[in-house]
């Protein structure tokens, strides 16, 4: 199982790991881009390889949303084939997901709290054990 803890914390972008119950958490800090993107993807897909009962994006520490981003967020929702809600409290995030219209397909919330409760009913909040040394994601290439 992906332990809570740091993710990964590269090229401007640090993916933080919280279980609650069965669901995972995944906290985003930093700026998502072209460069970024991919280690969200890789984050992302490790966290489903352990069949949570859901996935919830935390971008409430995104500063910079670009379109390789709201790609990213695309794929995600449709690609993960689990439970999906997107923690949405700032401009910066908000902004590019209303000017695109994804805020109208994406699910989106104002809390973690509230991400957890719509995308996984019935769990509770009770935290996994973790340790601090978490290996770094391996890289995935792209299927063509």
């Amino acid at each position: 199982m992906m332990p809570s803890g740091v993710c990964t914390a590269e090229e401007g972008l640090t993916v933080a790991v919280a279980w609650h119950g069965d669901a995972v958490e995944l906290a985003v800090t930093g700026e998502l881009d072209t460069t970024t993107a991919p280690l969200l993807s890789d984050a992302l897909a490790r966290a489903a390889e352990d069949r949570p009962s859901a996935v919830v994006l935390n971008l409430g520490g995104v500063d910079f949303l670009a379109s390789a981003g709201l790609s990213a967020l695309i794929e995600a929702n449709s690609g993960l084939g689990l439970p999906f809600a997107l923690v949405v409290t700032t401009d910066q995030v908000r902004r590019p997901l209303a000017i695109t219209g994804l805020d109208q397909f994406l699910p989106l919330y104002p809390s973690a709290t509230a991400a957890l409760a719509a995308a996984s009913p019935g769990q509770g909040t009770r935290r996994r054990h973790h340790t601090p040394e978490t290996p770094p994601l391996p890289r995935r290439h792209p299927q063509p």
